[in-house]
């Protein structure tokens, strides 16, 4: 299976997150870490919109949205095959 921390790590690695970019990306993780897949919907939901009430677009703009939802299918993928 595809690690959701090994597959985030881009973000954090490149050190420019703002601290609430930091907590959507954590709580994907941690999601994906409790429960081994995300919808996509999920992320216009609680604890997401927690962090803007807008969430994923609220946050990010529009490349690392799709960035992120490209890493979502991913990992979903990795989980359904793993």
């Amino acid at each position: 299976m595809f690690s959701a921390l090994a597959a985030f790590a881009e973000f954090h690695q490149a050190g420019n997150l703002k601290a609430d970019q930091m907590t959507f990306i954590n709580q994907i993780v941690m999601h994906f870490e409790q429960s081994g897949t995300i919808e996509a919907g999920m992320l216009f939901e609680s604890p997401f919109i927690n962090v803007n009430d807008q969430g994923l677009p609220g946050i990010f703009d529009e490349a690392a949205a799709i960035r992120i939802m490209q890493l979502i299918e991913r990992i979903n993928w990795s989980a359904e095959v793993g």
